[in-house]
């Protein structure tokens, strides 16, 4: 599901900022800096850190992957990383 900035009410000044970040790379690149690989976003539980990184992707175009860490981690050696190899190759396909 597509959801974007004007979807968000109430975040503005959130949105507004995360958009010029994203869209700050070129500065970056065109002054020869390396530009930052990530945003990160943290916060209380249901501030909005999930559905603001869904927007991210949806105005960028980019599918998202909602997974929490408790779907990850595994009882035994091997089953984390099993899982995430898992979802990274769901990401590239």
């Amino acid at each position: 599901m597509y959801v974007g900035y004007s979807d968000i009410g109430g975040m503005t000044a959130v949105t507004e900022f995360l958009n010029a970040a994203i869209h700050r790379r070129n500065l970056y690149d065109s002054v020869g800096n390396m530009s930052p690989r990530g945003i990160f976003l943290c916060g209380s539980t249901g501030c909005g850190k999930t559905l603001l990184a869904n927007t991210i992707g949806g105005e960028a175009g980019l599918p998202f992957f909602d997974v929490s860490a408790t779907e990850l981690v595994g009882d035994y050696s091997g089953e984390s990383e099993d899982r995430i190899r898992k979802l990274f190759e769901r990401a590239i396909q």
